[in-house]
């Protein structure tokens, strides 16, 4: 027989609780949204300040280049002027290109008949020894070199400053369309009139009032079958020893000495490493799901499948809010995944030093290792790598081209991360395959053509230590 079952008046009050709690929570969230929009606004604004920084001195700097400018053009222009003087009816040298008859000459023009009294009829030509025509000379030459430097250093001026304010544009635009999403997201947090928590309680309680007779009634009544599996659809009060083994519900992250998992052999000889199935179920196989703003997340969701390997639930919202309030070290702006994007696709985005960070921080150590390509596709050699660290019980994490996994081309903007979960060998004990877990269709058996194939040539993430 079971226990008392509830009455309606008992139900009500559980509802009655249940949105009141509801209601506290959503307070809460709209709490914690405001302060984290407030804290990425403030970002924002931060980077289009500086930017706009940037211009006024750029801007500055261009005046200053002009005044320059203004002032070797007047100095150019008053030595040409007294170079101009001293060109024509000057005494100057002259040299005949035939008997090279030398002579001193007033003469207008540069060139003129010989002279000699030899009789020749050759032509004479300026040679320039007035030293004080050359000196004017090399002065207008000098101003001149130094107005094209200036007029070159302006120009790339003008075009940091045209590439500043087509950023500024950007941030402006974007920022303007992030508050509107932001101000939706407030909206939907907040209660209407018709959906007031204290008028839904209130209409609960007169619910409650109104059955108030029936308060006394309760029985003992055995349970049905249908009750029985909507309680136990399993049919089972235990999980297996598989399922307590691998649900991720410890505190820090496995450090073993050796890995704990072997392999299970198919009728066909087939062997394959841990239980990647099973697993699957506790990994992340829909990336984007904490936060609209953040869709690009491969990396983090593969950095949270790595956790869970370990043994510890970390959820790709609170990856996300560490990678995106922590800097990279490479600058202000610069963080451990990409944040400012006008490209929601694009927010989340990681690389393996990004990654080696993040996890060090939820308390696993990991290594970079290079990927060794050989004509456009991952060596036998990295393979044989990725399978041992993988054997080994170390936690992998691949960027391959999404495309070539999924409809056999490559493109070069389609880098992924991938988490490698299992090895699968045939029955002759060579590698055949790797089960992936892609944070965007689950876990699926590849082989190890196709990933040979996908891998883009980007450094991997190996965890030092032995996590399963």
């Amino acid at each position: 027989m079971a226990g008392k079952v509830h009455t309606d008046s008992e139900a009500l009050y559980a509802i009655r609780s249940a949105i009141t709690k509801f209601a506290d929570d959503i307070q809460t969230s709209q709490s914690d949204f405001y302060n984290r929009f407030e804290g990425m606004n403030y970002q924002i604004e931060d980077h289009l300040r500086d930017v706009r920084n940037q211009q006024e001195k750029l801007i500055e700097k261009k005046r200053s280049i002009d005044t320059q400018k203004e002032e070797l053009v007047e100095q150019k222009q008053s030595v040409d002027s007294q170079m101009n003087k001293k060109k024509d009816g000057r005494t100057d040298s002259f040299v005949c290109d035939i008997c090279n008859t030398k002579m001193m000459l007033k003469v207008y023009g540069d060139e003129t008949s010989c002279k000699s009294s030899n009789g020749c009829n050759g032509k004479m030509h300026r040679v320039f020894i007035d030293s004080e025509y050359q000196k004017y000379k090399m002065a207008s030459d000098q101003l001149e070199k130094k107005i094209e430097s200036l007029e070159i250093e302006k120009g790339k001026i003008e075009k940091k400053i045209k590439d500043l304010e087509t950023e500024e544009k950007e941030i402006t635009y974007g920022y303007d369309q992030l508050q509107k999403r932001q101000q939706e997201i407030i909206g939907l947090l907040n209660f209407g009139t018709d959906s007031n928590p204290e008028t839904t309680v209130g209409f609960i309680d007169k619910a409650i009032a109104s059955i108030g007779v029936y308060q006394s009634v309760s029985f003992d009544a055995e349970e049905s079958e249908d009750v029985k599996k909507v309680k136990n659809p399993d049919n089972t009060n235990f999980e297996t020893d598989l399922e307590i083994k691998i649900k991720p519900t410890r505190h820090t992250p496995r450090n073993l000495p050796a890995t704990e998992f072997g392999f299970t052999t198919d009728s066909s000889g087939n062997q394959t490493y841990d239980s990647p199935l099973e697993m699957d179920k506790y990994l992340y196989s829909s990336q984007g799901t904490a936060s609209v703003y953040f869709q690009g997340t491969c990396g983090l969701c593969s950095c949270a499948n790595v956790l869970r390997l370990a043994g510890v639930n970390h959820s790709e919202k609170e990856i996300i809010d560490y990678a995106a309030n922590t800097p990279d070290g490479n600058g202000q702006f610069q963080k451990l995944c990409i944040v400012y994007s006008l490209n929601p696709n694009a927010r989340g985005g990681t690389n393996a030093k990004n990654r080696k960070a993040i996890l060090e921080h939820f308390g696993i150590s990991s290594e970079i290792i290079q990927i060794k390509m050989e004509n456009g596709i991952a060596s036998d050699d990295t393979i044989k790598e990725i399978s041992n660290y993988v054997m080994d019980g170390k936690g992998v994490i691949l960027s391959v081209h999404a495309n070539m996994l999924y409809y056999g081309k490559r493109f070069s903007d389609d880098y992924h991360a991938v988490t490698v979960t299992s090895v699968v060998k045939n029955k002759y004990g060579d590698i055949s395959g790797f089960y992936i877990c892609d944070s965007n269709r689950g876990t699926t058996l590849y082989s190890t053509q196709e990933i040979q194939q996908a891998l883009t040539g980007a450094d991997m993430n190996v965890t030092e230590s032995h996590i399963r």
